[in-house]
């Protein structure tokens, strides 16, 4: 590689990271904050916009499942491209509804289009241009996704409070459109010498097919990880404010653990893909799993300080999954030959399981009028991913 490659590396890592950090960080991390002012705006009910959630999910799972066949027919470059444009005009629809429907399919084409231009592509860019270390540059690459969540949480909220709803979302388009647009056209591109441009050259990458993987017991033990990752990552995401009210803490306070929950997010995807280097496949999977078990149990206690400790560190380290150990999977499992349309499937598994999660941990908490109960199911759920991770995944294997 030239020195002038060499340099160019360091510009993508840093193009990529703004990248995702205003798509998903806007689209996702956003999204609360406008629940409640969007709800009195419409005079919609509670149930609605949670219809909502529950359609971002499905559309977001949707994407998972699209995106290898998107990235194979026209490239990663274009796609991303394709969306820098669409995903802020889709997200400013929100400035201008009167109704539910425009709501509902604002929330879909975010979500599939999010999906589609977020961990994929980056992975596969991360593949093309650099030979080694890759989890490590992955990790550092979606941190952007906490980090991004982190300062427009804050910004959005100003903007909303100072500045109406629909301002705030103008505006935040206007931010999406221009860092993504300049990132993607200017910045982002593929690696030729890299890349496969012919049928002939798709044989000779190393791996095997998205069908011949389909076909093998090893591909559907991870699908199966990543299902019951997803339930846990989604149960430990989007519980934990209402679950610290129920225990009687301030609103302020559960916002500021939030903040540092989002913080040990980002770290924690650079911590993991530093781990996937270095402990390989296995030992990184069920570290990852373990701290995700650890932070659920202590969503569970929350008697003693300290325990926060352990749900920050645990929730930044495991939550951190599915944009790691994805790419590691594919890359050590199955090869780089039909790498984009094997990681759709894998986050589409994950994605199913962030539908269920909120099912499973809504009719426990209906019956028991706590979440204590559905962590203790979920933490059994993710110990049971544990036992498929040491029972299926090769332990000599690196990403």
């Amino acid at each position: 590689m030239t020195q002038a490659q060499q340099r160019y590396r360091g510009i993508l890592a840093a193009a990529l990271f703004v990248y995702i950090a205003v798509s998903w960080g806007i689209v996702f991390n956003v999204a609360s904050l406008l629940v409640a002012p969007v709800e009195q705006a419409l005079d919609l009910s509670r149930k609605s916009m949670l219809w909502g959630m529950t359609l971002r999910s499905i559309f977001s799972v949707l994407g998972g499942f699209l995106a290898g066949r998107v990235f194979d027919r026209f490239g990663v470059v274009t796609v991303m491209r394709a969306i820098a444009v669409l995903l802020p005009l889709t997200y400013s629809i929100q400035a201008f509804m009167t109704g539910v429907l425009a709501y509902y399919v604002s929330l879909a084409l975010q979500a599939m289009l999010v999906t589609i231009g977020g961990f994929i592509p980056l992975s596969m860019l991360v593949n093309q241009w650099f030979q080694t270390n890759r989890g490590t540059y992955n990790g550092i690459v979606v941190s952007g996704s906490g980090i991004g969540g982190i300062l427009f949480n804050l910004l959005g909220g100003h903007m909303i409070e100072n500045y109406g709803w629909r301002n705030a979302v103008m505006a935040l388009s206007a931010i999406m459109a221009l860092c993504m647009i300049l990132t993607s056209f200017l910045i982002i591109r593929e690696n030729r010498s890299d890349i496969r441009n012919t049928a002939a050259s798709l044989e000779d990458l190393p791996g095997i097919s998205a069908d011949e993987a389909l076909r093998g017991g090893l591909f559907w033990a991870v699908a199966v990880i990543c299902c019951l990752m997803g339930i846990g990552i989604s149960a430990t995401v989007i519980s934990i404010g209402s679950h610290l009210a129920d225990k009687g803490y301030s609103v302020a306070f559960a916002s500021a653990f939030i903040g540092a929950m989002m913080l040990a997010m980002s770290l924690g995807k650079i911590v993991l893909g530093v781990l996937f280097d270095r402990l390989g496949i296995k030992r990184a999977s069920l570290f990852c799993a373990a701290s995700l078990l650890a932070g659920i149990l202590g969503m569970a206690i929350l008697r003693y300080r300290i325990v926060f400790a352990v749900i920050a560190v645990g929730a930044g380290i495991g939550c951190s999954f599915v944009s790691i150990s994805i790419p590691a999977y594919v890359n050590a499992l199955f090869g780089r030959r039909d790498f984009s349309r094997i990681s759709g499937f894998f986050q589409g598994a994950n994605g199913i399981g962030a539908v269920l999660s909120p099912l499973l941990m809504g009719f426990l908490y209906e019956t028991r009028n706590s979440y204590d109960s559905a962590y203790l199911l979920i933490a059994g759920l993710v110990l049971a991913s544990m036992i498929v991770m040491g029972v299926c995944i090769p332990g000599e294997k690196k990403a």
